[in-house]
């Protein structure tokens, strides 16, 4: 029971701790990257990849709320509640399951690490691609995926480099002082 009442503590933390992060407009430049992602790796480490599922989610809902679809939203609502639950849903999901895979505690925290940005900026991509390209296309014109495939690649490799670096930080962090009994 203690167990449950840890992780669920732990879940809680994390998805406020994802709802700010996301909720804030944490830009470095041009770019905004998705630090909500290290939460959602933390709960898939830590609690399993439905805990990281659930972080995702949550996270998900503020960006259909604060403003950050509205373009793709503008054009097919249901397509972009779907790509941006899919996408923060499915990072969390499949950070946690590739997590599990690896008996090597470095290894599963690396790969893990790795996957939630790869899925969520996949996701973001193909979605693009599929549900969006007359919308994209129509506003800028075919020439923009090269640039937008160009910055995207920017965002992803800065996100891909912040979830490498803290995610399996902090998550060695909790791990250590929640068998501390701290």
């Amino acid at each position: 029971m203690k167990d449950k009442t840890r992780k669920l503590a732990l879940l809680a933390i994390l998805t406020v701790i994802a709802i700010i992060l996301q909720a804030l407009p944490i830009k470095l430049g041009y770019f905004q990257g998705a630090l909500f992602l290290i939460p959602v790796i933390i709960a898939s480490i830590l609690a399993g990849s439905a805990a990281g599922g659930i972080v995702g989610f949550a996270s998900s809902l503020v960006i259909l709320f604060n403003g950050d679809a509205m373009f793709y939203f503008q054009y097919n609502a249901l397509f972009t509640i779907l790509t941006v639950v899919a996408k923060c849903t499915l990072a969390g999901v499949g950070a946690g399951y590739i997590y599990k895979v690896f008996k090597s505690k470095y290894t599963a925290t690396a790969l893990a690490s790795i996957s939630a940005p790869i899925i969520n900026t996949g996701i973001f991509i193909l979605a693009s691609y599929v549900f969006f390209r007359p919308l994209i296309e129509g506003n800028y014109g075919k020439g923009f995926w090269t640039a937008l495939v160009a910055m995207i690649g920017i965002n992803f490799a800065i996100e891909l480099a912040v979830c490498i670096i803290l995610s399996p930080a902090i998550a060695s962090i909790i791990s250590f002082s929640s068998k501390q009994g701290t």
